[in-house]
């Protein structure tokens, strides 16, 4: 359907040219009015201006989600680091115990997925297929064995799990209030849709 008005016209062109090439003589009754050529024209500039139309809005839909996943990446930056640099005023640092410890260090992983992540949807949103980015430089060695013995076409689930999986320890941990983790973990399922 959506090559037909094309296929049509160029039939019609082929056809036209090659009885004007067989049969020179007879090409009086190939000669349309004026007025036919903007009857048949109306009709297609509708087509084209419609088939537009969808593809803007397929573009437009497209965009909106990408920024919406964009918003949800920094949410959760801006809401992991804020609770974490609370941890780390001068004041509190004397607490260093290893429950701190083991929460900046939680951070520290969470906010790696989160890059790992962009760079995953980056390379799976490019239109040419890109090979796989090296995710060495954003994960630790655990994660990237973890991440490299997932099937490279899950490996975007796998970073939503971790990213789940650290929103969890810092609740464990008293890093994240209840009403914190709950936000997280909402923003992180919208990443998901």
């Amino acid at each position: 359907i959506a090559f037909l008005p094309l296929s049509t016209c160029m039939a019609s062109g082929v056809i036209a040219t090659i009885i004007a090439m067989r049969f020179p003589h007879r090409l009086r009754l190939l000669e349309f009015p004026a007025g036919m050529h903007e009857i048949m024209a109306f009709p297609l500039a509708i087509l084209i201006a419609y088939r537009f139309e969808i593809s803007y809005n397929r573009w437009w839909s497209s965009r909106l989600e990408v920024e919406s996943v964009g918003s949800n990446v920094i949410a959760l930056a801006m809401s992991a680091s804020t609770n974490t640099e609370i941890a780390r005023l001068p004041a509190l640092r004397s607490l260093a115990d290893e429950k701190l410890a083991k929460g900046l260090a939680n951070h520290d992983r969470f906010m790696s997925l989160l890059n790992t992540f962009c760079m995953l949807l980056a390379a799976n949103l490019s239109e040419k297929k890109k090979p796989m980015p090296d995710l060495s430089s954003t994960l630790s060695e655990e994660d990237l064995e973890r991440c490299n013995a997932v099937n490279p076409d899950d490996r975007l689930m796998w970073t939503m799990d971790a990213i789940m999986e650290c929103i969890h320890a810092g609740q464990k941990l008293g890093q994240y209030s209840a009403e914190l983790a709950s936000s997280m973990y909402e923003t992180t399922c919208d990443m998901q849709k």
